[in-house]
């Protein structure tokens, strides 16, 4: 499974739209092992219409994304892209791979495109 966080400093989540987001964290976790590279969204300040389009090819080998917030018109956008999409809480971008990898779901929501819902 491959997943994409939105991130400014590499380091944590970014804790505004996903969109805006200067890279992309992204973690591939396969059978007990991570791999984790970095990639950078050319598109973070353009408008969301414009923007949100551009970052589903650009992630589109991902399975997943993480996300701390994000506008509702990007959110409709990458719900057709994306098999899952996760809300959380959590902030430490490591920490948040980790518990991915574990299969530790409690500190994340997932959205229901049916209920246009984060639901645990």
């Amino acid at each position: 499974m491959k997943i994409a966080i939105g991130t400014n400093d590499q380091q944590n989540i970014n804790p505004h739209h996903f969109g805006e987001s200067r890279y992309f964290f992204v973690v591939e976790i396969s059978d007990n092992t991570r791999v984790n590279a970095y990639r950078e969204n050319p598109w973070w300040n353009l408008e969301v219409s414009q923007r949100a389009p551009r970052i589903a090819v650009l992630l589109g080998d991902c399975d997943a994304i993480v996300i701390r917030g994000i506008a509702k018109q990007g959110l409709d956008i990458l719900s057709q892209t994306f098999r899952s999409i996760f809300l959380t809480r959590l902030t430490d971008l490591d920490e948040i791979a980790a518990r991915l990898a574990r299969g530790e779901m409690a500190d994340f929501q997932a959205y229901n495109p049916a209920t246009q819902k984060f639901e645990r």
